[in-house]
């Protein structure tokens, strides 16, 4: 897994060790991201890159602008 921070946000990247994999992004409130990323593993799904994004606010970052 690879974390970084920029403008208050994390984005952590767990990277496919198989080419052309398909990228799964998903939008997080907090750092569930290593949950959600070893559930999948543990269910047995397909090889996968997951991208994260966490600490998100939901009036801010994930409303429709109006």
């Amino acid at each position: 897994m690879h974390t970084f921070t920029t403008n208050g946000k994390t984005a952590s990247l767990f990277p496919s060790l198989e080419a052309g994999a398909p990228v799964i992004y998903l939008n997080t409130f907090s750092a569930e991201s290593q949950k959600v990323y070893e559930a999948a593993q543990a269910a047995g799904y397909p090889l996968f890159t997951l991208v994260a994004t966490s600490d998100l606010d939901w009036n801010h970052d994930m409303a429709p602008l109006g």
